[in-house]
């Protein structure tokens, strides 16, 4: 709950939802100069090379490969899911 709290006085907005509750995960960031409230780490790296690009450094996501980077978050997303709902395999003893 103390992740809930911090964001919402912080007024950064929940990643998703579970058992149809907000959901708030780290990373979150408020950004001073700007008022953005931002969470998920992706969406956060996005924002900052949006708002602050600095040409002097390769870009985060290079251009052309925006698929790429949703197709790679969503299979890490999908083997956390499975990694947290699967029960462990069990092996008799012969």
């Amino acid at each position: 709950m103390e992740i809930e709290d911090a964001f919402k006085k912080a007024g950064i907005p929940p990643t998703g939802e579970r058992a149809g509750k907000p959901l708030y995960t780290c990373p979150g960031i408020t950004d001073p100069n700007t008022g953005a409230a931002i969470a998920d780490s992706l969406t956060i790296a996005e924002y900052i090379e949006k708002t602050y690009p600095d040409p002097s450094k390769p870009a985060l996501f290079p251009p052309g490969t925006r698929a790429l980077q949703v197709r790679a978050e969503l299979h890490f997303d999908l083997a956390t899911i499975i990694r947290a709902t699967a029960s462990p395999l069990r092996h008799a003893s012969v």
